[in-house]
Formats: C-alpha cells, sequence, structure tokens
C-alpha cells in the first residue's frame, strides 16, 4: 500500500482551514464518511473489548528474554529467524507490563522488524500492553515520525486508529503537535479516508 496510491480521492478529503489535530481531522472525516451510512463514529476503550486481545500467558513472558530483545533492539533478522524457526521459539512475547516484542519494534520505528514479526513469525498485531496501549501506539510514538510503519499497521487493521488506552488517547494523540502539519499533509490529506473507514462494528 503505497500511501499516494489513493491521491485521485484526494478531492473527497476537506483539508480544514485552522489549526487541527491529526485526531480531529480523523474523526472529522471518519464522522462524514460515517454519517453516509447511517452510522455513528465512536472510540473504543482496549481495556473494555472483549474477545479481540489476549491476555498474556506464562509462555510469552518466559519467551521476554536477553537474547529476543537484543535480537530485536539490533533488528536481527537472521538471529530473529534462529530463534523463531530453528529454536521454534515463540517470538510472541510481551514482559509482566504486557508489553510485547511488537511493542518495542513499533516504538523503536523498526518497519523491517515489525514485517518480520507480523508475517514470518505470524505474531498478532491486535495486542494491547496493561496501559491499553496498541503497537500503533507505540508507533505514533516514536521520536521521528514513521509514516511508512504507521501506514503499514493502519493498512493491516484500520480499526486500531479508534481504540483508546487507559488515558483515553487514541494512537494519533501521542503524535508531537511539532509534527501535526506533517502527519496531516503527507498521511491524511494522501489518503483516500474511505479505505482506513473502520471495519469492525
Amino acid at each position: 500500500g503505497n500511501i499516494n496510491s489513493s491521491s485521485n480521492n484526494i478531492n473527497e478529503n476537506t483539508p480544514p482551514t485552522e489549526d487541527i489535530s491529526p485526531v480531529q481531522y480523523l474523526m472529522q472525516e471518519f464522522n462524514r464518511i460515517g454519517s453516509n451510512k447511517n452510522q455513528v463514529v465512536q472510540s473504543v476503550s482496549t481495556l473494555a473489548i472483549e474477545g479481540l486481545f489476549e491476555d498474556t500467558t506464562p509462555e510469552q513472558r518466559a519467551a521476554y528474554d536477553n537474547e529476543l530483545i537484543r535480537a530485536i533492539r539490533s533488528q536481527d533478522i537472521p538471529a530473529l529467524r534462529k530463534l523463531h524457526f530453528e529454536q521454534g521459539r515463540t517470538l510472541q512475547a510481551a514482559n509482566n507490563f504486557g508489553e510485547s516484542v511488537l511493542h518495542m519494534a513499533c516504538r523503536r520505528g523498526f518497519l523491517k522488524v515489525v514485517r518480520f514479526l507480523l508475517e514470518e513469525a505470524h505474531v498478532h498485531l491486535c495486542l494491547r500492553d496493561d496501559t491499553g496501549r496498541t503497537p500503533l501506539h507505540d508507533a505514533c510514538w516514536t521520536a521521528t515520525p514513521n509514516l511508512e510503519l504507521v501506514n503499514y499497521l493502519v493498512e493491516k487493521d484500520c480499526d486500531l486508529l479508534l481504540m483508546k488506552d487507559k488515558r483515553g488517547h487514541l494512537p494519533f494523540d501521542y503524535v508531537r503537535k511539532k509534527d501535526w502539519s506533517l502527519w496531516l499533509n503527507q498521511y491524511f490529506y494522501q489518503k483516500n479516508m474511505t479505505s482506513i473507514y473502520p471495519k469492525r462494528s
């Protein structure tokens, strides 16, 4: 999914005239699309959703060890492949606070590692830590905006856009204010918002 692939739909979007946040724009556009479908668009707390997120198991906590963390932090895909495919280790690993290695890779902006975890190791994307944050929250929280990583996650599961953590924050509440215009101009205004409208009711 090239984020510019829907540029012919750009006129559907209504770029705001005032200084608004990515979350305000997102909700404005989703409400516009929703009203055409007679649907009410609402955000939902990840901690209140049942049946979508799995609780961390003792096996997953045991798998969260120094060897795995080192491979994630150094973006060592061959080492991750060896751990998973040769040693049969699960990479669906998380610490005692529910923070998974997928959360870690997203927070560091490691797209290559995230792709490996989701596409080769088949780690679940619908994960939440003890504060209710999803991997998309962490991808939005990177020090430097990572549009490619965020777009990759949104294309995988756009419903994550409306999932709130314990503090009531959506993923895009975590992008820095100084980066709002970058996210709006280089991401949201280029995006066919209908294509990322939430799928689950």
